[in-house]
């Protein structure tokens, strides 16, 4: 049996998948504490800086996404951006000062937030490609497992480091390794052309390929979708956002114990990814995702009115369906909607319109209510998500999608 890091090397796309939430898993269980404790800005103001640097979310995937169906390799343009986040996480260590957050991180951001779905339109056209080749093909939940593996890493290695002394700052150095490594990986991604197959039988019709990905989630079965995801968006939000402040304030874990516990629920997130096929084919895509954002509502709601230790270890075992009703179910049903011209339009659209913009608003609020109590950014977070469930049971009729 060939060692680990091996047998990962040997498959470009997961492994830019285990970069990638590896970058993301060196920075969410920590960043709230490193910014409230080593550079002194209060909750408020963290969620003006996580709202504000969300704004990117709104600009910078459906740009970068339509010039990897119209005209720039995706590859290319995933390497540059993982060299770019590189460098802000170092500037940011560097400086470490309230403007430099701002400046740097909202740099990073703005970077960032096209990593995952230019890596996810590249992962569905790689897929795509091969299928017309007469190759087997991989289903997404099964290369987007490595990304849970990937983030789970950081988690081992960082609170070794706090243990010898080192400080918060780490993270920012080993996030800046990954993004470094990311960008060497890109080199050996599979080249796609861009939208080359159908842009050759549809030639009299030529369209932006945002404008054809639009169209799609206007469709009134899919606005529906995308109307629960984005309200269940805002909830996740002021969850991630101020998780570990809850960790260490309210239930008063240390800086190492708060990043452990947030990644429990990372490693049983794993079994849940595994099972997304069956289940799909089980349940179909409805019925898992109202059983998702269900047991959403239900963990905000348990940190909301237990606020101890034994409650938020166990709220965890929940996680991993916050990655089906985020993360995994919506990608793939919006993926099999898409065709070859605009597949990686249709995952930037969404990103700017459901997912972006919903975590601007769910970081406004949940900053403001956090300076007067955490315990009431979860409660009001589980009310989002139920409503998100209501949504999805009253106006949700898909058809089936390919897993």
């Amino acid at each position: 049996m060939k060692f680990f890091p091996i047998r990962l090397a040997a498959y470009p796309v997961r492994t830019q998948f285990f970069l990638a939430y590896g970058l993301i898993g060196c920075l969410l269980p920590y960043l709230a504490i490193y910014l409230n404790r080593d550079i002194g800005l209060r909750e408020s103001t963290i969620g003006w800086l996580m709202s504000l640097a969300s704004l990117a979310v709104v600009l910078s995937p459906v740009v970068l996404t339509a010039l990897a169906d119209t005209r720039v390799s995706g590859r290319v343009l995933l390497g540059w951006l993982f060299l770019g986040c590189s460098g802000c996480m170092i500037a940011l260590a560097w400086f470490g000062t309230p403007w430099a957050a701002f400046v740097f991180f909202g740099i990073h951001v703005f970077l960032f937030v096209s990593v995952l779905p230019l890596q996810d339109g590249l992962n569905f056209s790689i897929q795509r490609k091969r299928e017309r080749e007469g190759l087997p093909t991989t289903p997404y939940h099964q290369i987007r497992v490595w990304g849970t593996v990937g983030f789970i890493l950081p988690s081992l290695i960082l609170p070794l480091l706090f243990s010898l002394g080192v400080g918060l700052t780490a993270m920012l150095y080993l996030a800046a390794a990954y993004g470094i490594v990311g960008f060497l990986n890109t080199r050996r991604l599979p080249v796609v052309a861009p939208g080359r197959d159908e842009r050759a039988k549809d030639t009299a019709k030529p369209r932006l390929p945002t404008a054809e990905a639009a169209q799609v989630l206007l469709r009134p079965r899919v606005f529906a979708f995308c109307a629960a995801l984005f309200i269940a968006n805002m909830a996740s939000a002021a969850y991630f956002g101020f998780y570990p402040l809850y960790l260490t304030r309210v239930i008063g874990l240390s800086d190492s114990a708060a990043g452990l516990v947030f990644n429990i629920g990372v490693v049983l997130e794993i079994v849940f990814i595994l099972a997304y096929g069956k289940a799909v084919d089980r349940f179909g895509i409805r019925g898992v995702m109202i059983a998702a954002t269900a047991a959403m509502t239900a963990r905000m709601l348990l940190l909301a009115a237990f606020p101890v230790a034994g409650v938020a270890v166990a709220s965890q075992a929940l996680h991993g369906f916050v990655v089906i009703a985020l993360q995994i179910g919506p990608i793939t049903y919006l993926n099999s909607l898409a065709g070859d011209r605009f597949r990686n339009s249709m995952q930037g659209l969404y990103m700017m319109i459901i997912a972006g913009t919903s975590r601007v608003i769910g970081n406004i609020w949940a900053g403001q209510l956090a300076g007067i109590d955490l315990l009431l950014v979860y409660f009001i977070a589980g009310l989002f998500c139920v409503l998100a469930t209501v949504v999805l049971a009253v106006s949700f009729r898909p058809d089936r999608p390919k897993v």
